[in-house]
């Protein structure tokens, strides 16, 4: 089976991956992307914007949908590193609405994998300035970027970014295995710790499948606005008193509110979860 994230057959990823030498070991890993999607964007479907759609998880998200591929570009120079997928033994995150959503638009992912440099994630959905989606990759001797929607590379030594033209269609890879057993880009194995870290960016946890079950309906409430009170409640029971928003990919003091599933999560076991999101009226511009 092929998972569809095309960006892994880039030319421009082959070339990162294999000029690693050269930035010394790697220290760390990091994507930042700034994209905008009007409150259009979020009526296009019934599903877009949503956690769950009659009883059944939808789990939408600024990392779980449209910038899932700047996570994968990062676990797959992940795997180059150490020269396997990437186990995380934590993840830890930090989800932002700007929209009246029941998910994110604006997420930080942070990853510590058993082995191998650490995996940050810095994602939105709401800002002011594109920046399209760089993958930053730190050694000891050198730093190397990609812009992967374009696959535009800059290495150490280089003036400037320059394109890297080529990508492998990934249905002609899967052809191409079916027929002589060519390495799939794609496979599930590789793409697994994505699925662990959309997940719990998508605010789901192994605990929340285990109370639903196949086939229940309804799940866990969305996180929601400020009570009467003016405070957050964790899900632990913990309160808080301030947060921050997030608009126009600027974190600013956002008002108090109740707190609902965003996650600090020890693999296999230790889950904490908390969140912060904006009130409607504060969080709309």
């Amino acid at each position: 089976m092929q998972v569809n994230f095309q960006a892994l057959g880039s030319a421009a990823l082959a070339e990162l991956t294999g000029a690693l030498g050269r930035l010394g070991p790697v220290t760390g890993i990091a994507t930042l992307a700034a994209w905008q999607r009007p409150d259009a964007y979020y009526a296009r479907s019934p599903w877009a914007g949503r956690r769950t759609v009659d009883g059944r998880p939808a789990l939408d998200g600024a990392l779980a949908n449209p910038l899932a591929h700047a996570l994968m570009q990062c676990l797959a120079v992940a795997e180059s590193v150490t020269g396997a997928p990437v186990r995380p033994a934590r993840i830890e995150v930090e989800r932002y609405r700007v929209r009246p959503i029941e998910v994110d638009d604006t997420t930080v992912l942070r990853l510590t994998p058993h082995a191998g440099p650490p995996v940050l994630a810095a994602l939105t959905l709401a800002a002011e300035e594109h920046v399209p989606g760089e993958v930053l990759v730190t050694g000891e001797r050198g730093r190397a970027v990609l812009e992967y929607p374009t696959d535009r590379l800059r290495l150490p030594g280089d003036d400037a970014p320059r394109p890297v033209p080529g990508r492998r269609g990934l249905l002609a890879n899967l052809l191409d295995h079916r027929a002589d057993g060519t390495p799939l880009i794609a496979p599930l194995a590789r793409t697994e710790p994505f699925t662990r870290g959309a997940g719990r960016a998508a605010g789901r946890t192994r605990s929340d499948a285990a109370r639903r079950g196949p086939g229940a309906r309804g799940g866990r409430r969305p996180a929601a606005a400020a009570d009467g009170a003016g405070r957050r409640r964790g899900a632990a029971g913990r309160r808080g008193d301030r947060c921050a928003a997030v608009r126009g990919g600027r974190a600013v003091g956002g008002p108090p509110v109740r707190g609902g599933p965003a996650s600090a999560v020890n693999i296999p076991s230790g889950e904490r979860n908390e969140s912060c999101v904006p009130e409607p009226q504060s969080s709309r511009r």
